[in-house]
C-alpha cells in the first residue's frame, strides 16, 4: 500500500574522521579512520535504515562491508586517501540511496600529518515520494533513542551536528546585529552633531551679514518708476476725435562744414625728400614685378597723381632735369 501524492524526507550526515597514529606507527598504518552514516542530532537511524553497504578500497580485507544496525559506521587503519561509495537501504523501500564520500587523512595539500582530528562531512536529504504506509509510519514515529556519548569518536562528531551549526550561526547573527545597532547609534549621533554645527554656522553667518553696512546700489537714471518697464510694451492712449493733430517737422540732412586741411610742417630738406621719393619708386617697381594686379593699380594712381601735380603747376620730370 502506497500513499500517492505524499512526500516525506529525512536529512542524513555522511562523513569520515581520521586520527594520526604518531611517528612510531607503521608506514601502512599511519591513520585510524571511520566512515559513518548518522542523523543530524546523532540519533539512532535503525528505525528508518535497514542496512548500509560501504565499499572500501580493494587493498582491505572484505572491501564490501554491510552494517545492519546503528551505529552505521566502519572503522579501519590505513595510510592512503580514496573515495568510499555507500548504499543506504531503507525499511519497506526498494530503491537504495547511493552517495560517495572522500576519505581525508590530511588537513592541507602538502599532506603533512596533524595531531588534530581531520573531519569531512556532508549533508544528504533522502526524499520519499509516494512512500509505503509502513515507511510513512516509521518517519512519523521517529527515532527510538539518541546514542549516548560513549563512542570514542562521538566527542569529535557532536560539534559538527546541524543543531550546533544553527546555534553558532544564530549567536553570530545576534552579535552582528548588536554591533550593527551600535554603529547605527553612532552614525545617528554624528548626524545630529553635524546638523547642530551647520545650524550654528548659518546663524553666525547671518549675524555677520547683519553687522556689515549695506552697500547702496546705484540707481538707474535712465529708468524711472513712471517710465514703462523695458520688459513690457509701453502703454499707449488713442487720440480723441476732434483734437488737433500734432505734426512733427520732417528731418533734414545734417550739413557738415569741411574745414581746410592743415599742412603739417616738416623739417626734412629737399635732398632727403628726393631720396625718400627715389626709395619709394624702387619699392613700387619691385612690388609691380611680383604682383601684376598691384602694378595696374599703381599705374592708375601714379597717372592720377601726375595729373593733379600738373594742375597745381608741379612737374616732377622738369624737377629731375633741373637737378
Amino acid at each position: 500500500m502506497y500513499l500517492n501524492g505524499i512526500t516525506v524526507s529525512k536529512q542524513l550526515v555522511i562523513g569520515t574522521v581520521a586520527n594520526w597514529q604518531g611517528s612510531k606507527a607503521l608506514s601502512r598504518k599511519t591513520h585510524k579512520w571511520s566512515v559513518y552514516v548518522r542523523g543530524i542530532a546523532n540519533e539512532d537511524l535503525s528505525y528508518l535504515i535497514e542496512r548500509c553497504v560501504f565499499y572500501l578500497h580493494e587493498d582491505f580485507k572484505k572491501p564490501v562491508r554491510t552494517v545492519k544496525e546503528g551505529l552505521f559506521e566502519v572503522t579501519e587503519i590505513g595510510w592512503g586517501e580514496f573515495d568510499i561509495p555507500i548504499c543506504i537501504y531503507f525499511h519497506e523501500y526498494v530503491e537504495p540511496l547511493s552517495v560517495t564520500i572522500s576519505l581525508k587523512l590530511f588537513q592541507n595539500e602538502a599532506k603533512r600529518p596533524s595531531k588534530s582530528t581531520v573531519k569531512n562531512e556532508k549533508f544528504v536529504e533522502a526524499v520519499f515520494r509516494n512512500p509505503p504506509i509502513k515507511l510513512y509510519k516509521r518517519v512519523l514515529v521517529g527515532p527510538h533513542c539518541v546514542f549516548p556519548e560513549t563512542h570514542t569518536l562521538s566527542t569529535t562528531r557532536k560539534y559538527t551536528t546541524a543543531q550546533e551549526f544553527a546555534l553558532n550561526e544564530q549567536k553570530t547573527v545576534e552579535t552582528i546585529l548588536k554591533k550593527h545597532a551600535v554603529l547605527l547609534e553612532k552614525v545617528k549621533k554624528k548626524k545630529e552633531r553635524y546638523w547642530q554645527l551647520d545650524q550654528l554656522m548659518s546663524e553666525e553667518l547671518k549675524k555677520k551679514q547683519d553687522r556689515e553696512p549695506k552697500k547702496s546700489q546705484p540707481k538707474n537714471v535712465l529708468m524711472n518708476t513712471s517710465e514703462a518697464s523695458p520688459l513690457k510694451p509701453p502703454i499707449t492712449f488713442s487720440q480723441p476725435e476732434g483734437s488737433v493733430k500734432m505734426t512733427q517737422p520732417t528731418p533734414q540732412p545734417m550739413q557738415i562744414q569741411q574745414q581746410p586741411r592743415q599742412v603739417r610742417p616738416t623739417t626734412h630738406t629737399q635732398a632727403q625728400m628726393q631720396h625718400h621719393y627715389h626709395q619709394m619708386q624702387l619699392y613700387q617697381q619691385m612690388m609691380m614685378r611680383n604682383n601684376p594686379s598691384m602694378r595696374h593699380q599703381w599705374q592708375a594712381m601714379h597717372a592720377q597723381r601726375q595729373q593733379q601735380q600738373q594742375m597745381q603747376g608741379f612737374d616732377p620730370s622738369q624737377r629731375q632735369q633741373q637737378h
